[in-house]
């Protein structure tokens, strides 16, 4: 279990430069980052790729997916304009560029606190390949955690 959990970390954590890379090839420079109001305390950042989903709560903000890394400073640009308070969770759904790209950056544009440090979660389940036989495969890790029996998210 360990050794599979650290190499996913190792995914995502490896995937900035080719994230960057990637996010190069395509010029993010004209990109804005819109904010849509989805409903309530939910808002909508669209930008290049995947979107961004925030929910601004009294203790600060949680993000969903951060976009490229190049887009980061244009995310943090918008942020501050929805909610005073900190961004204390970010969730990554899958580990394509388009939504884990922006973790390395958005983290160091972040201000951390000792009390309240940012918390990345990443579900393991989602960077593993399927399988029915191996226990530490998607299904396999779906299936023990039904049981009870093992973990399927991760703060990173």
């Amino acid at each position: 279990m360990r050794s599979a959990l650290a190499a996913a970390l190792a995914a995502i954590f490896t995937l900035g430069p080719a994230v960057s890379a990637g996010a190069q090839q395509q010029n993010l420079e004209n990109v804005q980052v819109r904010v849509q109001p989805v409903q309530g305390n939910v808002y909508l950042l669209a930008g290049a790729g995947g979107n961004i989903t925030l929910q601004i709560g009294r203790d600060g903000v949680l993000m969903v997916d951060t976009e490229f890394g190049p887009l980061a400073e244009k995310t943090m640009t918008e942020v501050p304009k929805l909610s005073k308070g900190p961004i204390r969770y970010i969730i990554n759904t899958h580990v394509h560029p388009d939504h884990v790209g922006g973790n390395e950056e958005l983290a160091k544009l972040i201000p951390q606190s000792p009390q309240q440090p940012l918390k990345i979660i990443v579900f393991l389940s989602l960077l593993l390949p399927t399988s029915r036989k191996n226990p530490m495969t998607r299904a396999g890790i779906l299936r023990r955690a039904r049981r009870g029996k093992a973990k399927t998210c991760y703060e990173l």
